[in-house]
């Protein structure tokens, strides 16, 4: 299997424990963190999150499934609002959605 960094743009809504959820999620998948940038919105109510994974560690599965796992879980969670997902060396995979419009 192929390794490389992927960004993950997240924004979320600033709960205390919004950060604690995602980093929890991250590292059961098997990921390495390389990077994190959180910056709060103008009025204080949202965060948008930048985390950086290395795919070195990644389990048996192909490249794409343990992605799209990993996005799956991260939309899933309760204060999350919006998710971008993509590869900064070879492939650019955007994948993105609203929790609100998902279960219209």
């Amino acid at each position: 299997m192929n390794s490389g960094n992927f960004a993950i743009e997240i924004f979320a809504d600033n709960q205390p424990t919004v950060l604690e959820k995602l980093l929890q999620v991250t590292r059961f998948r098997g990921y390495t963190i390389s990077g994190l940038n959180v910056k709060t919105s103008d009025d204080e109510a949202s965060l948008n999150i930048q985390l950086t994974i290395n795919l070195k560690e990644c389990a048996e599965l192909t490249r794409e499934n343990e992605i799209q796992k990993l996005f799956n879980q991260l939309s899933k969670l309760f204060d999350i609002k919006h998710v971008n997902l993509s590869h900064r060396r070879v492939e650019k995979c955007s994948l993105a959605t609203n929790r609100h419009q998902a279960y219209s």
